[in-house]
């Protein structure tokens, strides 16, 4: 990965501040327990690529892994990550992990992929640590008509269309199970923000942007039916996306 381009340390104080108890994180979070229940094994050996502040991996440890690992590029990240007692945390790149062929059982990339220079390179390098029919769940965001300043702040390359990204996945030894949009409730507002003048009116085009106490019970609760709708169905839209594939030899 190159690093010119990623976030500062400013970017993960935020993260760190918000990622506990912020409706978005905590939405997302539930989509991976959601979509990963049942299919973590008592014992097995999980890794978050690009694990940020930390907080994914107390969700694979509840889920059942014995083993967590954490990996980042970014020291301000890890320091946080570090104080998370889910796991040990590395610093290394997407592309090239510091773990044997095949060690692991699960691996979660949450918004990773659009940082990189070449999403497939990273994809291969996932799944050499996964064992045959191991799992790989990755997030990205959506739609390269939204970029905005949130984009440059957080060091994006790119924005995905669900095609694009099960395409990268499959083309890497995976056999995609699920893959579907989500966020499907903050596109509008996403649209109205990014693509017309309103806007100008606003401050922070980040979706993950503070909310007051009425907004994000409103948000979490859109949030909960979109996943009730989730266990049923994929969604044709949404500000992000994501895939859940198992590797084949």
């Amino acid at each position: 990965m190159s690093t010119d381009r990623q976030p500062d340390a400013e970017y993960f104080a935020v993260m760190a501040e918000r990622a506990t108890g912020h409706w978005w994180y905590v939405a997302r979070r539930e989509l991976f327990r959601q979509l990963l229940a049942g299919r973590v094994q008592p014992g097995t050996t999980a890794l978050d690529v690009g694990c940020g502040t930390g907080e994914t991996m107390a969700v694979l440890r509840e889920l059942g892994a014995g083993r967590v690992a954490g990996t980042d590029l970014s020291d301000d990240a890890l320091a946080y990550a570090r104080h998370h007692p889910q796991g040990s945390v590395l610093a290394a790149t997407a592309e090239q992990l510091p773990f044997a062929d095949g060690c692991a059982d699960l691996l979660v990339s949450s918004d990773v992929l659009e940082h990189l220079d070449d999403d497939r390179v990273a994809l291969r390098e996932y799944r050499r640590v996964l064992r045959p029919g191991g799992l790989l769940l990755v997030t990205v965001p959506s739609y390269q008509g939204l970029w905005s300043a949130h984009d440059e702040r957080a060091g994006h390359r790119r924005r995905y269309r669900l095609s694009e990204l099960t395409s990268a996945v499959e083309s890497t030894r995976f056999r995609v199970e699920r893959a579907s949009y989500f966020f499907s409730y903050l596109v509008p507002p996403a649209l109205a923000v990014r693509r017309t003048p309103l806007g100008r009116l606003t401050a922070d085009t980040d979706e993950e942007a503070s909310a007051g106490r009425v907004a994000s019970a409103v948000l979490s609760r859109l949030g909960a039916a979109e996943r009730a709708v989730l266990r049923r169905r994929s969604l044709p839209f949404g500000l992000s996306q994501v895939v859940l594939a198992s590797a084949v030899r």
